[in-house]
């Protein structure tokens, strides 16, 4: 059952789609970052699980490639989000740029505005105010926004999304990306070529969202899976966990070429390991693991243990 609709129109133009028609390869993914966008933007304004479809109702103009879209959040959604702060959908595209009315419903500048201001600036500084907006400031000029916009703003979703979606004007033949009116085409938003820079986006570039890497060692029992004497990368278990590590235990290493050790299946080694742990910036964790010193070797048994003792 559907509940909140709201329409906005977007364009591409130039000679490229002057036709009306337009690369499946380029606008395939663009309406797929446009899905992503208002979705990642609803996840920051409300807070919760709900999701917005993305209908396409294509009206293919001479002179542009113009897509109406429908954007429907579900009734039983709208009913998840009744006790969290509640964004409307209107109101969420109008925080985006996307709100095809002169008069924004955003009551001030919106992520558009704020990305095409800041472009080649440093912000320097952020201030709140009581009144839910925010001053964002560079060393030259300064920008005033309510919450909503900064918080969307400051989202790498968001901001990847949005970058995908201006990205045909990067192509040879796309001039621009407009928002317009649902009434007489008014052109309410544009993005031309020079402008769509701003939007370029690259998590690993962000100052404030460097990869983070924290090591830690650890004693444990370990059953060896697999041997690898080229790169030194062994492949062990410890528990249900498989893992690969480096073995930089020199002194094991010639141990084993001097054939003082040999392995058999079901052998088992302490080792002391060293996990490397890496956060990016696009929220991906990355483990890596060597072993920097082999502290005892339980071979496999071949024979069960009984209590013997001496009889008469």
């Amino acid at each position: 059952m559907c509940g909140a609709k709201s329409k906005i129109i977007i364009a591409y133009t130039g000679p490229l789609v002057d036709d009306g028609t337009m690369d499946v390869q380029e606008l395939g993914p663009a309406l797929m970052a446009l899905s992503s966008l208002v979705n990642e933007a609803n996840k920051v304004l409300n807070n919760d699980k709900s999701t917005i479809a993305v209908k396409v109702n294509a009206d293919f103009r001479k002179g542009s490639f113009e897509i109406q879209l429908e954007l429907i959040r579900t009734l039983a959604a709208q009913l998840q989000s009744l006790f969290t702060p509640n964004v409307t959908m209107d109101q969420l595209i109008a925080y985006l740029g996307l709100a095809g009315s002169v008069q924004s419903l955003a009551g001030g500048p919106n992520l558009i505005d704020v990305i095409k201001w800041a472009k080649n600036r440093d912000i320097t500084k952020a201030t709140k105010h009581k009144n839910g907006t925010v001053t964002l400031e560079s060393e030259s000029d300064h920008i005033t926004v309510k919450a909503e916009v900064v918080n969307i703003y400051q989202s790498v979703p968001v901001r990847e999304s949005f970058d995908k979606l201006v990205e045909p004007t990067r192509r040879t033949g796309i001039n621009a990306f407009q928002v317009r009116t649902d009434k007489d085409k008014t052109v309410v938003q544009s993005i031309g070529k020079e402008e769509a820079r701003s939007f370029e986006f690259d998590s690993n570039k962000i100052e404030n969202a460097k990869e983070q890497v924290e090591i830690t060692e650890s004693d444990e029992w370990v059953n060896i899976l697999t041997v690898n004497f080229e790169d030194l990368k062994w492949r062990f278990m410890s528990d249900e966990n498989k893992y690969y590590a480096k073995m930089d235990d020199e002194d094991f290493l010639k141990q084993i070429d001097s054939g003082k050790q040999s392995f058999t299946k079901g052998d088992m080694l302490k080792i002391r390991r060293e996990r490397t742990q890496i956060r990016k910036a696009d929220g991906t964790i990355k483990n890596e693991y060597r072993v920097i010193k082999v502290l005892e070797v339980q071979k496999r048994a071949k024979e069960i243990d009984l209590p013997f003792e001496e009889g008469e």
